[in-house]
């Protein structure tokens, strides 16, 4: 690989992780800056959820989050800076984006029901929900692909995986045995049963 592709390969990289991993950081410190007003907007949804739950089915959840708001709250502004900092610098960001999907897809759920609200209310809630599947999209691509800056095998160094593939196509190539391949055998030692010899 040129100087210039892999400069350019790191640079790309760099710049996608602190864009990507800004959204969280800042998501986390809104919570610390604005902690009332995100306590209210929990209190809000939990009120939302507990109408329309039918026969008080998600009463028990609506009552444990209601009760636990300020645990919940730190456990989020935790994993949110954790995760999106693993992401950020690099090291084992398939931790911290499983770390993030296992935060953000049940917030998801609860944060944006779009389905609860009627269709002229629920547009911002349809649009948030769709954006967070979005992300969480993005938090898989990490998980399948992204090796960080550590270890032997990382994300912008094609030069040790393209190695490494070589060196495994070699060896199964020298493995490689043609079931057609020739052996000896009676009629190729010079000696056929059906000579006038025998």
């Amino acid at each position: 690989m040129g100087f210039k592709v892999k400069v350019l390969k790191y640079l790309s990289a760099g710049i996608g992780r602190l864009f990507f991993s800004i959204f969280f950081i800042f998501a986390a410190v809104k919570k610390v800056t604005s902690w009332s007003e995100v306590k209210h907007q929990i209190q809000a949804m939990l009120t939302t959820w507990g109408h329309h739950s039918p026969a008080g089915v998600l009463a028990w959840f609506v009552e444990l989050v209601g009760n636990y708001i300020t645990f919940f709250l730190v456990i989020a502004i935790i994993i949110e800076f954790l995760g999106a900092l693993m992401i950020l610098i690099g090291y084992k960001p398939r931790i911290g984006a499983a770390i993030l999907f296992i935060f953000l897809a049940p917030v998801t759920v609860f944060m944006h029901p779009f389905w609860l609200y009627a269709p002229s209310l629920g547009e911002v809630q349809f649009v948030m929900f769709f954006k967070n599947l979005t992300i969480i999209g993005a938090l898989f691509f990490i998980m399948a692909y992204d090796n960080g800056y550590f270890g032997k095998k990382h994300c912008c160094d094609d030069e040790i995986q393209d190695e490494d593939e070589s060196d495994s196509f070699q060896s199964n190539h020298h493995e490689f045995h043609s079931p057609f391949r020739e052996e000896e055998g009676p009629f190729q030692s010079g000696h056929s049963p059906f000579s006038e010899d025998n």
